[in-house]
């Protein structure tokens, strides 16, 4: 029900609107899960949920905001590499918000870094490695260059900040 919120919201009959969840359940790895109220769902298989509800809006653009943040680390690994299979098949667009330096290199064919306190300079890196990938890019020497060059960035920012006074 809560999957095909979107779907009845643009006029689809809530029958029709609950066959074409359940039809898309399998791709999520929820097939199983088809009648669970989300208090019986992991974190992980809300987080598809919400992924799949999303897409069955029909938007062109998928705003992420710290979508695996609440997640524990093995989860919010496997919940990366499964969204990297899903955006491969969708080709939709998402922007994504992160506080995860490596999350973000390895979703991500653009990262914008925002500095300063108000924002005063983002700064947009290009990532070079190649897709598909998987979690193990992130021993990629390209991966691990570009991590260092933001938190450079990062440090250099923080170090700015403090010869200012303000905390960062």
């Amino acid at each position: 029900e809560n999957a095909a919120l979107p779907l009845e919201i643009k006029g689809v009959p809530k029958k029709e609107a609950h066959a074409r969840v359940r039809q898309e359940l399998p791709r999520y790895g929820l097939h199983e899960w088809a009648d669970a109220y989300p208090a019986q769902l992991s974190g992980g298989m809300r987080q598809r949920v919400s992924f799949l509800r999303a897409l069955l809006s029909g938007t062109d653009l998928m705003l992420l905001d710290e979508p695996f943040s609440a997640l524990d680390g093995i989860t919010r690994l496997d919940m990366q590499e499964w969204l990297m299979e899903k955006w491969q098949e969708t080709g939709s667009t998402m922007l994504m918000i992160t506080h995860d330096i490596d999350e973000a290199i390895l979703l991500a064919d653009r990262v914008i870094v925002l500095l300063g306190k108000p924002i005063r300079q983002p700064v947009e890196l290009h990532v070079s490695i190649p897709r598909p990938r998987a979690v193990d890019s992130r021993n990629q020497p390209g991966f691990l260059a570009l991590r260092e060059q933001i938190w450079a960035l990062l440090r250099t920012e923080q170090s700015r900040l403090q010869s200012l006074g303000r905390e960062a």
